[in-house]
């Protein structure tokens, strides 16, 4: 509010009055900023310990969001005492537009930062960002989560993806799921669905059975381009094989970030291709089969040959 204030006050022509309104609403803006400062320490010392490793190793972008909130407000401070308590009637429209973008970002980065911290809990340690109890997931793995939706439409694959999935993704709107999953086919989509605690964001684990799993991913292929994957990213040779890695094996393995393993993967020849392809299920739990199709799996080899070795790739 008070930076706002002083955004209205810059427009002022009588540079006295001016000043004075400038003052003023800066000593509102410090009062802002001197509460914040404590109130910010307070929220990251409360936040747990586990909650931010997982946070600093899944989720980059929101590390860097909290970090940037700190320098945007330390820059907005040094600009309020300067131009809103030392040199008041030189502070400019233009400055003033800077103070309220440096505002804005702060909240923004703070936001950011504190609505990727609580997942994958809506409570933490109590309910999981989709309604799920943590007191009752071993119900949930023993009896699957169609028993526990209380209004049911007839439709399971729709009710266990509004209550598994929709609370934070959509088809194509929100947190879309199409990008992830165009191309692909309902045997991936469902190994995807069965491990969501393991990819590289900070979700929660899917207590539903295996054949559930299968009715969601059905539920989700009905609604994304099938068509082939070269066909849905006009693509071919070793660019196809670039986004065959980050569809189906980067929502694990990122390139440059999460469980980045494509060090391990450079240099080999094409039969050691082909055998850990084969092989995907064997390398660890969850880990899934390679279900994509002759010509994905030559691309995404093809692209796998062009990695020097003992580069890593950014």
């Amino acid at each position: 509010a008070g930076l706002y204030a002083m955004l209205v006050s810059s427009r002022q022509r009588d540079a006295d009055f001016r000043g004075r309104l400038m003052r003023y609403n800066s000593v509102w803006a410090l009062a802002g900023i001197a509460v914040i400062v404590p109130a910010w320490f307070w929220f990251r010392g409360a936040i747990p310990a586990d909650v931010m490793a997982a946070m600093a190793e899944r989720m980059r972008t929101p590390v860097l969001a909290m970090n940037a909130a700190l320098w945007f407000l330390g820059a907005l401070t040094a600009l309020v005492l300067a131009f809103g308590l030392l040199l008041p009637k030189r502070l400019h429209t233009a400055t003033a537009v800077i103070l309220m973008a440096l505002g804005l970002g702060f909240f923004g980065g703070f936001e950011w930062m504190r609505e990727s911290v609580r997942k994958p809990y809506v409570i933490y340690g109590v309910m999981y960002g989709n309604g799920a109890e943590v007191a009752r997931q071993d119900e949930y793995r023993a009896t699957g989560f169609l028993p526990h939706i209380a209004f049911r439409t007839g439709d399971d694959g729709s009710d266990l993806f509004n209550h598994a999935c929709r609370t934070c993704h959509t088809i194509g709107g929100y947190k879309p799921l199409a990008p992830m999953f165009n191309g692909t086919d309902p045997q991936f989509i469902a190994s995807i669905v069965a491990n969501t605690d393991k990819l590289h964001g900070n979700m929660p684990p899917f207590f539903g059975t295996a054949s559930e799993a299968q009715t969601i991913a059905e539920h989700i292929w009905s609604r994304v381009d099938r068509r082939p994957f070269d066909a849905v990213y006009g693509l071919s040779g070793a660019a196809l094989g670039r986004k065959v890695y980050e569809v189906r094996c980067g929502r694990c393995h990122q390139i440059g970030g999460f469980r980045e393993n494509i060090e391990s993967l450079a240099g080999l020849d094409d039969s050691d291709y082909n055998d850990i392809l084969d092989n995907g299920a064997d390398y660890g739990e969850g880990m899934p089969d390679f279900t994509g199709t002759a010509a994905e799996r030559a691309a995404l080899i093809a692209w796998l040959r062009t990695l020097p070795e003992g580069v890593e790739q950014r």
